[in-house]
């Protein structure tokens, strides 16, 4: 993410920033969106996409994950952490 970026979205420059949710998704359902900054992935601190790709693999088969994410609500930054249901695609 660009400092630039950064300063528009009010919101930290290191992490990955969601451009959109499935439909139906467990990121949905947790109520992730747009917008929001992804700093953390169960125990993997996220800066960059090549850290989110690295986390993800690391979820391997599990049945949820817990995720830091940070938005702001137009004031501050707020973190909040969620709990992501995953439906791991068997086909």
């Amino acid at each position: 993410m660009t400092a630039e970026l950064a300063e528009q979205l009010r919101i930290p420059a290191s992490g990955v920033v969601i451009t959109s949710v499935r439909s139906g998704s467990g990121a949905e359902k947790a109520g992730l969106q747009p917008g929001m900054l992804i700093s953390r992935v169960g125990d993997i601190d996220v800066e960059n996409v090549d850290d989110l790709e690295r986390a993800a693999e690391a979820v391997g088969d599990a049945d949820r994950v817990l995720v830091l994410v940070r938005f702001t609500n137009g004031e501050s930054v707020v973190p909040r952490f969620v709990l992501i249901e995953l439906n791991h695609d068997k086909g």
